[in-house]
């Protein structure tokens, strides 16, 4: 059983509590998915059958797979166990669920750039 894009979408909605459209705006479905198949490969035939309605069976057999996905979702990281993860990229950092949910702008990402904190700054002699 094949998972198409929009499957993955209608499962990530059902978790996260998003709708499906802020989802798709985020444009991080199909990187995501691909996270999913690198990191939890047989997982993806579960989504299958989760939108097909055995929603409480695969949610109770997969929890933490199911949270690492939450979590993916929310911080544009994948979670290998509690305190080894990384950030996928930085288009899933600044496009992360935590930053609608808590109503504010994302931290480390405004007009200077993503990182911009770890270079130098520009002094005035430097700009001339």
């Amino acid at each position: 059983m094949e998972l198409k894009l929009n499957q993955f979408y209608s499962f990530s909605s059902s978790i996260t509590g998003f709708h499906l459209n802020e989802l798709k705006e985020t444009g991080l479905g199909k990187c995501y998915l691909n996270v999913i198949l690198k990191n939890e490969p047989s997982f993806v035939y579960e989504i299958a059958k989760f939108n097909q309605g055995n929603c409480n069976l695969i949610y109770d057999k997969y929890k933490n797979t199911i949270n690492k996905i939450i979590m993916l979702w929310y911080t544009g990281c994948w979670y290998k166990s509690k305190n080894d993860f990384y950030v996928v990229n930085e288009k899933s950092y600044i496009n992360g669920l935590m930053w609608k949910a808590l109503d504010t702008h994302t931290l480390g990402a405004n007009a200077q750039g993503y990182g911009y904190w770890s270079k130098s700054p520009v002094t005035n002699e430097e700009e001339l």
